[in-house]
């Protein structure tokens, strides 16, 4: 069985509700300039796929759909702010996950995540393969328990790629309780 077929399997029994964005036309030349390789699960996932969609929260970037919100375009933008940090995915209220490529000493190589309730950068100690996994496989309601709301699902069913979810008052402000605050 291929790490493709392998990752389709994990995506189609998964506890979580996944949407997989196929990537309508597959070329090596996302994968090449990002120095990967379809034997890798990011190769698999940028190759094969625009975006992944979990629980209608998380966004796993891909290739991209036209030039837009693709990991390379993401990138190069994003690195004009933040150094050695690659993203690979985005949530819905404005977190950010990347691979650590040396913005800390401690955990190069591992996901890790832009709270936005802090503001601060947190070690997920997890490979990008592991990061998959734990979308799929893992209790994400536990992660995100502090900042989610009652009804959460009936705001971000309607949220599209490239949109988001605006709080306030903000997350990482003293005044915020979640349950009452402003959700656009």
């Amino acid at each position: 069985m291929s790490l493709w077929n392998e990752l389709e399997e994990m995506f189609e029994t998964s506890g979580n509700s996944i949407k997989v964005y196929n990537a309508k036309v597959k070329t090596s030349g996302v994968i090449e300039k990002i120095g990967v390789t379809t034997n890798s699960v990011l190769g698999c996932i940028i190759y094969n796929l625009e975006f992944l969609l979990v629980d209608n929260w998380v966004r796993v970037i891909g290739r991209g759909n036209k030039g837009k919100y693709g990991i390379i375009d993401f990138n190069s933008y994003f690195m004009k702010y933040e150094k050695n940090m690659f993203v690979v995915a985005t949530d819905v209220i404005g977190g950010i996950f990347a691979i650590n490529q040396g913005k800390y000493c401690e955990d190069i190589g591992k996901v890790w995540y832009l709270a936005p309730d802090t503001l601060e950068w947190e070690s997920l100690s997890f490979e990008y393969s592991e990061f998959i996994a734990w979308l799929a496989q893992g209790n994400i309601n536990d992660f995100y328990q502090s900042i989610r709301w009652k009804n959460w699902r009936d705001l971000a069913i309607n949220v599209e790629i490239g949109q988001g979810i605006l709080i306030y008052p903000f997350l990482w402000s003293d005044e915020i309780i979640i349950q009452n605050a402003t959700k656009k």
